[in-house]
């Protein structure tokens, strides 16, 4: 409790500076600012737990992108393919990343959007596994949280594939019959 209380203030403090520096922050070369993106993206990593430590460390992930937006999409989109591979289970920790990402991210919404198909495969997977080894705990909590915070939040993109015959997708299927 205290050691969260201290990382809050601290956060605060490091999100008050850096829109205080927002102007030099800017000004950064694309090879100036992405290191400095990398690190914050994976603090962001680290705070999936704590909504509000990973929204303030997207207030500072949304101000070093501005006139970088193509690097920070990149950045973004390189760090959630890692999170889900084809066929693969979904682990609780990659399960919380893509929740939050897709709950308080814009470029993580964004990402899943333009990589729907794969997420709902591993979606499937995992909670079909899940469902066979351990349907009472964490894991299983977290599988079907991603799946509806991805129906709320991507209700356009998702519909189709569960309605339309032309582009019905089997993950979404299986996701939707179990």
């Amino acid at each position: 409790s205290t050691t969260r209380r201290c990382k809050d203030k601290h956060l605060e403090e490091a999100l008050l500076l850096s829109r205080a520096l927002g102007e030099g922050l800017r000004a950064l070369s694309e090879g100036e600012a992405r290191p400095l993106l990398r690190c914050i993206l994976a603090f962001q990593m680290e705070a999936t737990s704590s909504s509000s430590s990973f929204q303030k460390l997207e207030q500072m992930v949304t101000q070093l992108a501005v006139g970088n937006e193509a690097l920070l999409a990149q950045e973004v989109g390189t760090l959630m393919a890692g999170l889900a591979q084809q066929g693969e289970v979904l682990s609780p920790e990659n399960l919380q990343s893509v929740c939050m990402f897709i709950e308080e991210s814009s470029l993580g919404r964004q990402h899943w959007q333009r990589n729907l198909s794969l997420l709902l495969q591993c979606l499937a997977t995992t909670l079909h596994w899940v469902l066979q080894s351990q349907p009472g705990g964490t894991w299983g909590y977290l599988a079907v949280k991603a799946c509806l915070q991805l129906f709320q939040a991507l209700p356009k993109d998702v519909a189709p594939l569960a309605w339309s015959n032309v582009g019905k997708s089997e993950a979404l299927q299986s996701l939707v019959g179990l």
